[in-house]
């Protein structure tokens, strides 16, 4: 199901989208940057602000496992 991204998302997204761009579990996929960049891509004060911002559209997309994409629409 794909539904916006609320407050209570915060720290399932901060947990997906670290494990898409950074460390080893980033390799697995076609988004790493963990050949150019250390420590992490995004942290939960960030993830706030996107969601916080009325220029962004952020949506999630959910199965019964919970939260296993998301995109980030900016004006």
């Amino acid at each position: 199901m794909i539904s916006k991204v609320t407050i209570t998302d915060i720290s399932a997204l901060n947990i997906l989208v670290n494990s898409a761009y950074r460390g080893e579990s980033s390799k697995k996929g076609w988004t790493t940057e963990e050949h150019l960049l250390g420590g992490i891509r995004i942290d939960e004060t960030g993830l706030l602000a996107l969601i916080q911002n009325e220029s962004n559209t952020f949506l999630k997309f959910t199965n019964n496992q919970g939260i296993v994409g998301c995109v980030l629409l900016e004006k």
